[in-house]
């Protein structure tokens, strides 16, 4: 029974990792935390879907997209939207401190001037 139990679970997450894999969702682990509300909807949703088999077999067919019959179509939408943006704003602020880094770097045009 246990076993049976660990298998389905198993194989629903396989078919979650699969379905982020296709629509190119790869949040960054630093920014779980962020994604933490996106990722559990999908978490859920996939551990209560009874549309295992169909979503196997689109995943095997190389479907595109959401599927219509996904019960977890919103929430992989808004985690797919959530970690673009998260994973913007990190790339942002990286590239806030490389510039104010090599500002720094720069010599002190006034003193420059001055001597």
């Amino acid at each position: 029974m246990l076993q049976d139990v660990s298998q389905r679970v198993s194989h629903r997450f396989e078919l979650r990792r699969r379905m982020m894999g296709r629509m190119g969702i790869a949040p960054d682990p630093d920014l779980a935390v962020a994604l933490s509300r996106e990722i559990r909807a999908t978490v859920l949703a996939c551990a209560e879907c009874g549309n295992t088999d169909i979503c196997a077999g689109w995943l095997d067919q190389g479907g595109r997209g959401l599927p219509v019959f996904c019960r977890a179509r919103q929430a992989f939408a808004d985690l797919a939207r959530a970690a673009a943006s998260a994973e913007g704003e990190a790339e942002e602020a990286c590239d806030v401190v490389w510039v104010s880094q090599r500002l720094r770097a720069l010599p002190d045009r006034g003193a420059r001037g001055a001597a």
